[in-house]
């Protein structure tokens, strides 16, 4: 299960602190007004380098997809909050 988690399970939280709560906020995923919700709701340098970081572990790592392995989220909880 933990595999799952950490290898198979979207990372829908890679940009955003809570994408379920843009989902509910925007009632989208596929739109501009997420560049738009990110800019003024989430973006700062502070996050910006901890993205950045992500994406060079992920990077680095030669896997074919973003994981949970490669973020600073703690899996367990993250799968206490969905379940």
């Amino acid at each position: 299960m933990l595999y799952f988690y950490l290898h198979i399970l979207n990372t829908r939280n890679w940009l955003f602190d809570d994408y379920q709560l843009m989902e509910k906020k925007l009632k989208t995923q596929y739109s501009n007004q997420i560049y738009n919700y990110w800019i003024k709701k989430e973006f700062n340098f502070s996050k910006h380098k901890k993205t950045i970081d992500k994406l060079r572990r992920f990077i680095d790592s030669n896997d074919y997809r973003l994981g949970y392995g490669h973020m600073d989220t703690d899996v367990l909880e993250y799968m206490k909050k969905i379940t």
